[in-house]
């Protein structure tokens, strides 16, 4: 599995004795460890805590919609919005 920068995942971050799931975007990668970026920063105080180095084997990163199928609430950027587009086709009519 190849990871790049700019990909997006989910990260399980303990704050306060209270386990998270947050958006993160990869910002860079050299040999086996990964820099990660807390998308959404509202519940920090600190710059510092907004990235995070993990080897890329680390059990605390997954892919988009892990949060959603093991049911984690997800933290989402701010600005995230979700905007579902649906449309019916019924090709037999």
């Amino acid at each position: 599995n190849r990871v790049e920068p700019g990909m997006k995942m989910e990260m399980i971050y303990t704050l306060n004795n209270k386990d998270y799931v947050f958006s993160v975007t990869l910002i860079h990668v050299a040999d086996h460890l990964m820099w990660l970026r807390i998308d959404d920063t509202s519940l920090f105080n600190d710059d510092k805590l907004f990235y995070h180095v993990l080897p890329i084997n680390s059990l605390d990163v997954f892919p988009v919609g892990w949060a959603k199928f093991n049911g984690f609430d997800l933290i989402t950027p701010i600005q995230y919005q979700t905007i579902i587009k649906t449309y019916e086709q019924n090709r037999y009519e």
